[in-house]
């Protein structure tokens, strides 16, 4: 009998930040799969890390930080199998930072293991979504009556930047670029830049918190908060 792999959201990186349910099952597993991209240490593994009992062996699947389509899909169905091995003699779980339904890397694995036997069953445990850790952070209110709320990865262009910011509503830009300045010219002429903040390594001792008319370069695991139009 094939056992039951977990998908589990960590948050953002703070391990208070994990859920009841979370906890519960870290300390239950016997087998935790953790991304490595073959950077720094996995953020999402330090958070869990606090909660792990004597008995869990970590394994570590590479997923490299790469956009060739090829090499991803090469990874993935080596993760798959590494899992898959598992699997067939005891439950697992897969941690990921943030919840493990927003842009998550835990969505691929599923997809490759799934060709390998669509009867794996699969349980999910949510997380704590880093823009709504950063807006408490903030001490900022996301969205409020029936306006609208956006969220969407740092786009591509200028163009696509340029139409995501249409919108008059509250957004949130995740996986900002590293160059700001074409974001910033934008909402300055929107008159929304001196609304916007950013934060980095939300609930981290690192944690910044700024205006994101006053940052320089784009930062990994930040989120920007773009407040409603013409309300703060």
């Amino acid at each position: 009998m094939i056992g039951t792999l977990w998908g589990i959201g960590v948050g953002p990186g703070a391990p208070d930040l994990l859920t009841v349910r979370a906890v519960r099952k870290l300390q239950e597993i016997d087998v935790l799969f953790v991304p490595d991209s073959g950077a720094n240490r996995s953020v999402a593994e330090l958070a869990a890390r606090p909660y792990l009992q004597e008995h869990t062996r970590v394994e570590y699947l590479h997923l490299p930080m790469t956009r060739d389509k090829d090499e991803l899909r090469a990874a993935w169905t080596k993760a798959a199998w590494q899992v898959f091995g598992v699997l067939q003699e005891k439950d697992a779980a897969f941690i990921t930072i943030g919840d493990v339904s927003l842009y998550s890397t835990w969505t691929y694995l599923v997809e490759a293991i799934r060709q390998l036997d669509s009867a794996v069953k699969i349980r999910l445990i949510p997380g704590v979504p880093s823009f709504s850790a950063a807006a408490a952070a903030a001490g900022l209110p996301l969205v409020t009556g029936k306006r609208n709320l956006k969220i969407l990865p740092y786009p591509e262009n200028t163009l696509a930047l340029a139409e995501a910011l249409q919108d008059p509503g509250a957004i949130v830009l995740l996986k900002p670029a590293k160059d700001l300045n074409t974001l910033k010219e934008l909402l300055r002429q929107r008159g929304r830049l001196n609304n916007a903040t950013r934060v980095t390594r939300c609930g981290l001792p690192e944690q910044v918190i700024e205006p994101l008319a006053e940052c320089g370069a784009g930062e990994y695991l930040s989120v920007i908060l773009i407040p409603e139009e013409g309300d703060l």
